[in-house]
């Protein structure tokens, strides 16, 4: 019922959110909606639980470096005072030997790496529901921040971008220091597809503690920072096919993930000349946390 009513409240009025490390109410646009915590993470150990994470090793993605330029490793994703970090630092490795899956199995590549770097993938799969995230950004030129999910059960890529971060331009086409880690981009992937939006925050991410969160169901994927409403993105284009609620085969769609994907935590390097240190090269986070609908 929740999902369904959604889909009209989404044009009456702003929402926000207030998600809490137990089952909760989310006050989305004046409905107060049940919600159920189903998988937290508050990283209180001494080591990441990799009964729920999967720390990521060498490459996962961009086998050719064309974007990034990192090799991920163990001893760069670290737990300590309630923080899972995620340390990013200058390292070079010339023709590094490594294995990616490409189009009928895995084979093997050589590459050259400039920086290490973590990343931590959740094991099991989420569906419609509430993702929150709170964190302190790492800050510096080519600095490329995510919390994400991404799935590909349905035999086609499912993604949605709850934050990425990176390099933004100035006026002149050049590199802007000021706009760094103010630029939230929320984006969806879906069968090759994408659609994404950046919007500036009032403050500077790696400042201090800030949430961000993504609301999915069927009908509309709603983002939100600090519990404000960021983006909102509807399943179907015409708002006529919006108002039953129903998902009916024939309609036009906007790039909407519907299959289950996994909670992802990455600090990629965006590929460039630069091979400096990081400005602030901790990417830190207070807790992940899911909640799906009671």
């Amino acid at each position: 019922m929740w999902k369904k009513l959604l889909v009209v409240v989404c044009a009456i009025a702003p929402a926000f959110v207030f998600a809490q490390s137990k089952d909760t109410l989310i006050n989305f646009r004046g409905m107060n909606i049940p919600m159920k915590l189903a998988f937290s993470d508050e990283f209180d150990g001494t080591r990441l639980n990799e009964q729920k994470w999967t720390i990521r090793e060498g490459v996962t993605r961009d086998a050719d470096q064309k974007i990034t330029q990192q090799w991920l490793t163990k001893e760069s994703v670290k737990v300590k005072e309630g923080l899972a970090v995620i340390t990013t630092v200058p390292k070079e490795r010339r023709d590094q030997t490594f294995y990616v899956w490409i189009t009928d199995g895995m084979k093997e590549r050589k590459g050259n790496f400039n920086y290490d770097t973590g990343e931590f993938e959740s094991k099991e799969l989420f569906h419609w529901g509430y993702y929150e995230i709170r964190c302190k950004l790492p800050k510096g030129r080519d600095a490329w921040p995510a919390f994400w999910l991404y799935g590909e059960s349905d035999g086609t890529n499912n993604e949605i971008d709850v934050f990425e971060f990176w390099n933004e331009e100035n006026v002149f086409g050049g590199f802007s220091q000021k706009k760094q880690a103010r630029i939230q981009h929320m984006t969806t992937h879906y069968n090759k597809k994408m659609s994404g939006a950046g919007t500036k925050l009032p403050f500077d991410g790696s400042e201090g503690m800030h949430t961000y969160g993504v609301l999915w169901t069927e009908n509309a994927i709603v983002w939100y920072t600090d519990g404000k409403e960021m983006r909102t993105l509807y399943r179907y284009k015409k708002p006529s096919d919006r108002k039953d609620g129903k998902i009916v085969a024939g309609r036009e769609e906007n790039v909407f993930p519907r299959s289950p994907m996994k909670l992802l935590v990455d600090m990629a390097v965006q590929q460039s000349e630069n091979r400096l240190a990081l400005e602030k090269n901790s990417f830190a986070v207070d807790y992940v946390r899911a909640y799906v609908f009671k």
